[in-house]
Formats: structure tokens, C-alpha cells, sequence
């Protein structure tokens, strides 16, 4: 009786050290994957905003407005120009769940001086990453518009969760090596 208490006593020993280990360890991989990912996607957001600002020459021209249709297709995103009033100009790939409430009064002064808008936006559920670059004019005297760029996070979203799974059964495989090891110890301390 006592030889099972001590095999007991061990095995919940080895449990508990293993999942004190593997739980934060999976918390920390965890942020980590999503901070690298979150930081991943807005640089390459705000790349994509200035080189869409820069493309655009004049907001009447149907080839600047096929060149955005086409390069949002390409990179997965959603692209709407808005005037120095924050009204619609046009949309690029636009998905039914984004609002119309485009930019905020406090962006569009962000926007006229020149400063890119970057915020993290939620729309009926879905998580996007919203970046805005002013558009230069080559003529002063035109008026101020912006480019206003939407990135879903879907696929981090999907990224974390097979992280989430390779976690869970990474303890689970845990939980399997501790219980095989403390039924080993039990059979050889009971023949010795």
C-alpha cells in the first residue's frame, strides 16, 4: 500500500511539474505569434497604403481605379478613397460586413497633415486592421483625398487556433508520458 502511495506521489509530481511548464510556455508562444503577426500585417498594410497613395494621380481616372481594384484583389484587402470630407469615392473589393462610417473627424485631420491612420476595427464580428494614407497631389490646387486600406484577420485568427491545438495535444501527450512513466517506476519498484 505504502509503494503506491510513493508511485502516486510521483507520478502527480511529474503531472503537475509538466503542466506548469507547458501551459505558460504555451500562453508566452502564444502572444509572441500573435504580436509578430499583428506587427507583420501592418507593416506590409502600410506599405500597401503608400504605394497605392503614390499610384493614384487623379481620382477621375478609371485606370487608377482599375490599378486599386486589381492590387486588392492581389493582396486580400479592401480599399475605399474618400474625399477631404470623408464621403466615398470609390471602393476596391469591398466585403458587405464593412461599414460606411469610414474615418472618424479626428482621422481626416490626421489625414490633412500628412500622417497615416492605423486602427484595429471590429465589424459584425470580424476583426479588421484599417490603415489610411493621405493622397499626394501633384496639383495643390486639387482637392485632399485619402486611401483608406481594410485587412481582415482571418488568418491569424486561424493561425492561433492550430497553435491553440498543437498546445492542447502537446499536454495531452504530456499528460500520456507522465501517466506511462509512473505506471513504469510502479512495475519496476514492485519486482525489485
Amino acid at each position: 500500500m505504502r509503494l503506491n502511495s510513493v508511485v502516486f506521489k510521483i507520478g502527480a509530481t511529474i503531472l503537475f511539474l509538466q503542466l506548469i511548464i507547458l501551459i505558460p510556455f504555451g500562453y508566452i508562444v502564444l502572444q509572441l505569434i500573435l504580436n509578430y503577426s499583428i506587427n507583420q500585417t501592418e507593416t506590409q498594410l502600410v506599405q500597401l497604403s503608400e504605394k497605392y497613395a503614390g499610384e493614384i494621380n487623379e481620382l477621375e481616372d478609371p485606370e487608377n481605379i482599375q490599378l486599386l481594384e486589381h492590387l486588392t484583389e492581389m493582396t486580400n484587402t479592401s480599399a475605399v478613397i474618400v474625399d477631404q470630407d470623408g464621403k466615398i469615392i470609390t471602393k476596391a473589393n469591398w466585403h458587405d460586413e464593412l461599414t460606411n462610417q469610414i474615418v472618424t473627424d479626428d482621422q481626416l485631420q490626421h489625414l490633412h497633415k500628412g500622417e497615416t491612420v492605423i486602427e484595429e476595427v471590429s465589424f459584425n464580428g470580424s476583426t479588421y486592421l484599417k490603415v489610411g494614407q493621405p493622397i499626394v497631389k501633384e496639383n495643390k490646387n486639387e482637392e485632399n483625398a485619402s486611401v483608406i486600406l481594410f485587412s481582415s484577420f482571418g488568418l491569424i485568427s486561424n493561425s492561433i487556433h492550430n497553435i491553440i491545438i498543437l498546445v492542447i495535444l502537446a499536454s495531452l501527450g504530456a499528460i500520456g508520458l507522465a501517466i506511462g512513466f509512473t505506471i513504469f517506476i510502479s512495475k519496476k519498484l514492485v519486482v525489485h
